[in-house]
């Protein structure tokens, strides 16, 4: 991925000008966070004063200067962490997988880390408890201790940190989300600079309640480990106890501050981080020159290039083809060069567009099928697990067969000469004469019995003994069985041996998985499997967007026709999504994620974005789709949208 031209040098100036502009965001409202931190039960009537004494103090700039430094490395972090398309786990073992995998507790300990620097930078800001990490201890004064209230501030920034990110990671929300409309950086920050404060607090609230708990509970030793690692004497007293109720309250209120400041750090730094990785970026329609090839827009709309790239591809051709006449004449173009390499860029685009929804429309099929399938199953099972139970309850009391609907075995104790030459075919002929004739519902009148004669295929090996028991115990002369000469048994071949090896694993491993905990494990989440078919909602949304406003502005700008020569491709595309999305995504499963709620939810979005897009074809060509070449099976519902009844 590091090898695309975008990534390696438009990304660059991106991140870097999103690290600026977080240091500049964060400076700013810091001054302002400075206010509440000052704030505390115990100084609260002379609040402003201390705040307008800190303003001056040239300490106190430099220490907010660091932590605005220290948050822009959150940028660098999100480069690392974030994902373009969100794709879920589809079985409980993937997901155990993706939550220990080395690279997500790396990035764990990375936040915990540099929150707790962080906050360790923020508690020297005034002068008070919090701001030395060793204290003079009461019992001997000849040794120093280590604060409590500063370790406890310190280990309460480092696992918000952490527990932030794997919180946010879990609900998959460090997603790019690709904006409708882009935002200015400042007027982007001050419409959600609230909503994400008060996200910050509600989830720092969350936070302290567990810590104060585990703390209270198993917190002295990592007291005591911290204290012998950095050679300090043991602490005097303890700090989080019942019989210390407000000095309880006022670390609360310490911890609630900062933690909060951390969380809206961390939000700000991705929210300018989102803005500039989704900015649109201008690409080349064309060029004279062969190393500007890879900047071309057609190149950078196909599956081999990197994600983001086509995101950004595509969403840059929805925004021209809806708001760019000049765009959209070039792409109507026809060169002079009839070579394959230099065909119309309407053929380019509508072949990567049309693919994309074709793979959609066939993904949706393809599920709904599979779990049509698994429904059958399951109800197979649970019918034939109520037969065999029934059938093991009445066993005792079954009644005994009637031995006349069975054939005797006196017919099978004459062999015809005239049958001999089934036995290559593995056939064997019975003479049934002596059967009684009454029994017409038998099984033996079928379409075999010739005569007297009834051909059954049976094993060789066991008509060869029935042969010899008749020679041996009949009083009738019979004719001398031929022996046929010894065969040599084939070899089995490698392909089939490896075939039969690949069958033994398979049922194996079905046998392995009928166990509760496997199939718990690896048992696919229905939920999960088609919310993923939704994961590039937005490349299928601005293919949709971007083929109908092609089409339709085609009627007054394209001077060649080379849109009105595929159209009914567009039309037959559109119209199938359509009625796929209305035939197989009524019905949605239950799930109890958010984040599948939402990606589901995606699945609507593009319905309207289809529908909208057919409406926008029909309005403009009205009196001209009675003669485009439309299927049948969708003549029906293109005539419903002519008319407006969808």
């Amino acid at each position: 991925m590091a090898k695309n031209w975008l990534i390696s040098q438009e990304f660059i100036w991106r991140n870097a000008a999103a690290a600026v502009w977080t240091w500049v965001v964060n400076s700013s409202w810091l001054l302002v966070a400075l206010f509440v931190w000052t704030f505390t039960p115990s100084n609260h009537i002379y609040a402003v004063y201390d705040y307008f004494l800190l303003l001056f103090s040239f300490r106190v700039w430099v220490l907010i200067f660091c932590i605005s430094c220290l948050s822009s490395l959150f940028v660098k972090l999100h480069m690392q962490g974030s994902k373009v398309t969100c794709k879920l786990p589809t079985t409980r073992f993937q997901s155990l997988v993706a939550m220990f995998s080395f690279k997500r507790i790396f990035l764990t300990m990375c936040h915990g880390v540099l929150c707790g620097v962080i906050t360790a930078f923020l508690a020297g800001i005034t002068e008070s408890k919090f701001s030395t990490v060793y204290i003079q201890c009461k019992n001997t004064p000849d040794y120093v201790c280590l604060n409590e209230s500063c370790y406890i501030l310190i280990l309460f920034g480092s696992v918000v940190g952490a527990a932030n990110f794997v919180s946010r990671s879990n609900k998959h929300l460090y997603c790019l989300n690709f904006p409708i409309v882009q935002q200015a950086r400042f007027i982007s920050i001050k419409c959600n600079f609230h909503q994400m404060l008060v996200q910050s607090y509600k989830t720092c609230a969350k936070f302290l309640q567990y810590f104060l708990i585990f703390y209270y509970l198993i917190g002295y030793l990592t007291r005591e480990f911290v204290a012998d690692l950095f050679r300090a004497g043991p602490c005097d007293g303890h700090i989080v106890s019942t019989l210390n109720i407000m000095g309880v309250i006022s670390l609360a209120w310490t911890l609630w501050v900062s933690g909060t400041i951390l969380l809206l750090l961390h939000d700000v730094s991705w929210h300018l981080f989102n803005i500039y990785a989704t900015k649109m970026f201008p690409f080349r329609m064309d060029s004279v020159f062969p190393e500007d090839k890879p900047k071309i827009l057609t190149s950078n709309l196909t599956s081999d290039q990197p994600l983001l790239v086509q995101h950004l591809a595509f969403q840059y051709l929805s925004s021209i083809a809806s708001s760019s006449s000049i765009k959209r004449k070039q792409i109507y173009i026809i060169s002079h060069d009839t070579g394959s390499a230099n065909q119309p860029k309407w053929n380019l685009i509508l072949d990567e567009c049309l693919a994309r929804l074709k793979k959609l429309t066939t993904s949706i099929k393809d599920h709904k099928q599979i779990a049509l399938r698994m429904e059958q199953n399951k109800v197979k099972t649970t019918k034939s697990s109520k037969s065999s139970s029934s059938s093991q309850s009445s066993s005792g009391q079954s009644p005994a067969p009637d031995s006349s609907q069975f054939m005797s075995v006196s017919a099978f104790n004459h062999r015809p000469k005239s049958c001999d030459t089934l036995d290559g075919v593995n056939m064997s002929c019975f003479d049934v004469s002596s059967l009684n004739t009454t029994n017409a519902g038998n099984p033996l009148n079928s379409p075999n019995l010739n005569g007297s004669m009834l051909t059954v295929p049976t094993p060789k090996l066991w008509t060869k003994q029935i042969r010899k028991r008749a020679a041996l115990h009949s009083n009738v002369s019979s004719p001398v069985p031929i022996i046929q000469p010894y065969q040599e048994v084939p070899q089995v071949p490698y392909k089939t041996l490896n075939s039969q090896i690949q069958a033994l694993l398979q049922r194996g491993a079905s046998a392995i998985k009928k166990f509760p905990v496997v199939s718990f494990l690896f048992n696919e989440i229905p939920s999960h499997s088609m919310a993923n078919l939704y994961s590039e909602h937005n490349i299928y949304r601005w293919s949709i967007r971007s083929l109908s406003s092609l089409s339709a502005y085609s009627l007054n700008e394209d001077d060649y026709g080379v849109v009105q020569r595929r159209l009914h491709e567009v039309i037959n595309c559109l119209l199938d999504l359509v009625v796929t999305l209305d035939k197989h995504g009524k019905v949605l499963p239950i799930c109890t994620s958010e984040t599948t709620n939402l990606m589901l939810r995606q699945q609507q979005s593009i319905k309207n974005e289809a529908k909208s897009a057919v409406y926008r074809i029909t309005d403009t060509f009205s009196t001209q789709l009675e003669s485009i070449p439309v299927d049948a099976e969708f003549r029906r519902k293109l005539r419903s949208f002519v008319e407006h009844q969808e």
